[in-house]
């Protein structure tokens, strides 16, 4: 069975190149690497003093991240992606990630790994 080849039109081609110029310009970048390694360094006390001053434990990773993306942007430093930021913590600090479900919605939450 011979495998059946996709060809772009002119059109589809230029839509391509739009979109790739665009993801240039919104400097989309891996997690872990924000722009400047200042910014990382001042992102990452953000998040030691977070997991120092608040109980993030049981609580949704998407509301931690949202509290520290703010308090970076208030800041004016660079933050990590959400996948980078919960990576972060997970790797450095003695939390795990758990899988939740209520009322049918599902959601993780961070909780004190037992290393």
């Amino acid at each position: 069975m011979m495998k059946q080849m996709i060809l772009f039109d002119e059109n589809s081609e230029n839509q391509f190149k739009e979109i790739c110029v665009e993801l240039e310009k919104k400097d989309l970048r891996p997690h872990y690497k924000p722009k400047h390694k200042l910014s990382t360094e001042k992102s990452k006390l953000v998040i030691q003093k977070m997991i120092n001053e608040v109980d993030i434990t049981y609580k949704p990773t998407n509301e931690v991240y949202k509290m520290y993306k703010n308090v970076c942007e208030k800041m004016k430093i660079g933050f990590m992606t959400q996948i980078g930021f919960s990576k972060y913590i997970t790797n450095h600090y003695d939390f795990m990630i758990v899988d939740k479900k209520s009322k049918g919605v599902k959601f993780r939450i961070f909780v004190k790994s037992s290393k």
